[in-house]
């Protein structure tokens, strides 16, 4: 939902490291895919609406268009649920195009191609007939004077989110990384327990704080590291935002992730709310609001 924590790699230009870092990044893609990225099984397999909202229907010769009616205040922030969200329909592919900002958030440190597929009936470790968000991102270095000997060099990362929706809730088992680097292949698995999630129902209330708490285990290289302890709190709310991708009305996720690092993990995702590329993740900001990411082209399945 990748919901990425919200999935940030503005300064990492390094080798993938297995540490307690490593873990408490692997449980923000987690958070990533619950809240920002999407994930969820069933559905109808189209694609509704276009990009900003639903086509407006032309009356015919004679008719007269009904009025368009205010809508009524709601706490329910169904822009921020899961309906309609691209990345929650088996055989779906996605792809977001995108520049990685270096921390005064206006240089481009790095650009992105972010490569979605869903799939039913997958399978992680004790867990079948699970929903799968596979993820492929190519992430280029093109700024030498920012990323050193890294520049021009090309990493891609390879995730795999393993979910399924319980009652009203979305949760996450766990998720697999592997990252081609410099020739240099690593890889690295986490599973939660119970599970990871939001602490939001699917269709979550604006303004209202969600609490999760769950424990992260990562392996990597034959080694497992000692299972951590974490908290999340989420946050929803509703906005317009504008990128180089186009202006969109938007869900804004705010997300802390406590546990298994020395200070908090603070950071905020803006999705498209609504239209055909609802779900999508078109920017995100640091624990000070500075731009760490944004959108510059979207795709839904092909288009």
């Amino acid at each position: 939902m990748n919901r990425s924590g919200i999935k940030n790699r503005s300064n990492n230009a390094g080798h993938f490291k297995p540490s307690k870092t490593t873990t408490t990044v692997l449980s923000a893609i987690a958070l990533c895919v619950l809240s920002a990225c999407g994930g969820g099984g069933g559905g109808d397999s189209s694609i509704a609406g276009t990009p900003g909202g639903a086509t407006p229907t032309t009356p015919a010769p004679g008719d007269t268009a009904p009025a368009t009616p205010t809508p009524a205040p709601s706490t329910v922030a169904s822009d921020c649920g899961e309906d309609g969200n691209v990345l929650t329909v088996a055989g779906n592919t996605a792809q977001i195009d995108g520049n990685v900002y270096y921390t005064d958030g206006t240089t481009v440190i790095s650009t992105q191609q972010r490569r979605f597929a869903t799939s039913n009936g997958a399978s992680f470790r004790d867990k079948t007939g699970l929903f799968l968000v596979n993820q492929v991102n190519t992430t280029t270095y093109s700024n030498a004077a920012v990323n050193g000997s890294f520049g021009g060099s090309v990493m891609t990362t390879t995730e795999n989110n393993y979910s399924s929706v319980v009652g009203d809730v979305r949760q996450t088992y766990g998720l697999t990384v592997s990252n081609l680097f410099q020739g240099t292949t690593t890889t690295a698995s986490s599973y939660f327990t119970p599970y990871a999630y939001t602490g939001a129902p699917l269709n979550p209330a604006l303004g209202t704080a969600y609490a999760a708490s769950y424990s992260t285990t990562t392996e990597s290289g034959g080694t497992t590291q000692p299972a951590l302890a974490q908290t999340s709190i989420t946050t929803y709310s509703a906005e317009s935002v504008s990128v180089l991708a186009g202006t969109f009305p938007a869900c804004k996720i705010k997300v802390e992730v406590t546990g298994g690092a020395t200070v908090a993990n603070v950071s905020y995702a803006w999705l498209v709310a609504s239209g055909r590329y609802k779900g999508l993740v078109v920017r995100t900001a640091n624990a000070s609001g500075v731009k760490t990411s944004e959108a510059t082209r979207l795709l839904v399945n092909g288009q």
